[in-house]
């Protein structure tokens, strides 16, 4: 195993703190942002808190049990048939963890077009002027987030 210079931590570790203290950073983050709100914005952020834990989980199952196995199987098909892979576990766990957290966070979208619609930041005659451009941006996340074959871009 490669070692890790003096001070510096996996990003897997920071991960997993970051998921471990989620509550704790959402509920600051609330008391941060909370004043700063009307009061028909604060009535919006408990379905808009449930939509988006819904939407990251769908995102996340979608990646586990979809893409996950696509892009597993597109890397062994690029594998030559006289070797064998031998994965890192850490490697591993990193790649799925990243497919996740990409998944989840592109499934993010509508929940902020919602909220953003809802807050009068965003109109429906906006969305029709920038429709090109976010399908571009769309498409861009998706090669970043995912494995490089287009079944998983897609998906």
């Amino acid at each position: 195993m490669a070692q890790q210079p003096a001070g510096e931590l996996p990003s897997k570790y920071v991960l997993m703190g970051l998921i471990l203290a989620l509550p704790a950073v959402f509920y600051q983050g609330w008391r941060f942002i909370a004043p700063g709100l009307l009061p028909r914005e604060r009535r919006l952020m408990v379905p808009i808190m449930s939509l988006s834990v819904l939407c990251f989980s769908v995102g996340a199952l979608i990646a586990y049990w979809i893409v996950l196995p696509l892009g597993l199987r597109f890397f062994l098909a690029l594998e030559p048939p006289d070797m064998t892979s031998q994965w890192a576990v850490d490697e591993y766990i990193g790649f799925v963890l990243r497919l996740i957290m990409g998944f989840g966070i592109v499934f993010e979208m509508p929940v902020l077009t919602l909220f953003m619609a809802k807050a009068g930041i965003l109109t429906a005659a906006r969305m029709r002027q920038i429709r090109r451009y976010a399908i571009v941006a769309i498409f861009i996340l998706g090669a970043i987030f995912t494995p490089p074959d287009p079944v998983s871009q897609m998906l």
